[in-house]
């Protein structure tokens, strides 16, 4: 499947259904998956602190979802669907500070907003990340202080040691969508953003090409587009305004399949230690995402089905950064960059298995050398990641194989 209908036949009925129908009729050239990102994020940042649910007693997780659009600067319109999502909040009256910014900055507009709701809330979107994330002094306390309110469900204060400036915010509200090109990335950005916490805080999605070529200088459906977008962000209002307060429950079948599912989970090894944050924070998007499509389809729980379709669409996003990870990886490595790539592409099939040539064909974008290419799967093989599938009457040890799958024993 590509990009566009894997993410269609992961998105059920509801809202974010009907926002990604509006971009498939509308040709976008944005990939569904930006699309489907960017729409968490905004209504996560209007359900606020509305509702919540119990990962274990005494911790609540809240619908907050923060967005991170990575692919090549022109190649996947990363700003163009960005800028759609930011219409539609503004559409459903939700509060988006744009622009270049400054960690005072940030920390004005939430105290403003404080002052005049109660709640400092915000949607922070940066269509170019290198303008909030970089390594100059002056910017250098932006991800510690990214990395505090954007998981932050109270009070926060803080004070400046040197002009003695002080900030008091009664209750932090603050989600993200951030866009940038892997390049620049992970040649430029702080060393704390991937050793540290913060890029766990982000459901990351990474696309290398668009599938939608389209250009018409004279659209006859210009008010339709008005409509729909319209139409999608007051829907949106209406959605949330709907949602009673307090705590989400969920029904005693998908309590019990949760807990299977975290037992599960943790004992899942970890095939990359930098993706061992994000997969701390797994069960947690699991809820919040859970929470986001009840909400979208106007139920007041969280059936196994939201369950199970949240897990798949967190598990799309994980996967991407997973291949990411391998693409970086690839200018430097290739065998460790090519090995990433196979566990995430084999990982993020149904069955975890795949036919030879299919795998051979997703180890090309980072592998050029079919030498090199045989030799990541077989690195992989003797340290008992991946199992080879042979074709009948193939003896063992034969090239090529029928295909690959997951050791499920690694």
């Amino acid at each position: 499947m590509t990009p566009n209908e894997r993410m269609l036949s992961l998105v059920p009925d509801g809202w974010f259904r009907k926002y990604l129908d509006v971009m498939v009729k509308a040709k976008n050239e944005t990939p569904l998956p930006f699309h489907m990102a960017c729409a968490l994020a905004v209504a996560g940042q209007l359900l606020a602190y509305k509702n919540y649910m119990y990962i274990n007693t005494g911790k609540k997780v809240y619908p907050h979802v923060n967005t991170l659009l990575l692919g090549p600067a022109g190649a996947v319109r990363r700003s163009e669907g960005s800028r759609i999502a930011v219409e539609v909040a503004d559409i459903a009256s939700c509060n988006v500070f744009a622009g270049k910014l400054t960690p005072e900055g940030l920390l004005d507009e939430l105290q403003e907003r404080s002052q005049q709701e109660g709640v400092g809330d915000a949607l922070l979107y940066v269509d170019e990340l290198s303008v909030v994330l970089n390594k100059r002094e002056y910017m250098s306390s932006m991800v510690p202080t990214l990395t505090d309110l954007l998981t932050k469900s109270g009070k926060y204060e803080e004070r400046t040691r040197g002009a003695g400036r002080k900030w008091s915010i009664d209750r932090v509200n603050l989600s993200a969508i951030f866009t940038t090109a892997p390049d620049w990335f992970f040649d430029q950005i702080p060393d704390s953003v991937l050793k540290g916490g913060f890029l766990s805080r982000f459901l990351v999605c990474y696309i290398e090409k668009r599938e939608v070529f389209c250009i018409n200088p004279d659209p006859p459906d210009e008010k339709e587009w008005d409509s729909d977008i319209t139409e999608l962000g007051n829907g949106l209002a209406v959605l949330v305004g709907r949602v009673p307060k307090g705590q989400v429950k969920c029904t005693a079948e998908a309590k019990e399949w949760l807990k299977e599912w975290y037992e599960e989970s943790e004992k899942e090894p970890v095939v990359d230690d930098r993706l061992s944050p994000s997969k701390t924070r797994r069960p947690a998007n699991l809820l919040r995402v859970s929470m986001l499509l009840a909400m979208a389809n106007g139920e007041d729980v969280v059936t196994l089905d939201r369950m199970k379709q949240a897990l798949a669409i967190i598990t799309y996003f994980d996967n991407t950064l997973a291949t990411l990870l391998g693409v970086t990886d690839a200018i430097q490595s290739p065998i460790r960059g090519g090995e990433a790539v196979v566990l995430a592409f084999l990982g993020g099939r149904e069955g975890s298995s795949a036919p030879h040539k299919d795998v051979m064909n997703a180890l090309s974008r980072v592998v050029d050398d079919p030498g090199t290419r045989k030799k990541c799967l077989t690195s992989l093989e003797e340290r008992g990641k991946i199992t080879r599938i042979g074709k009948p009457g193939q003896p063992t040890g034969y090239w090529p194989p029928l295909a690959w799958s997951i050791d499920v024993r690694s």
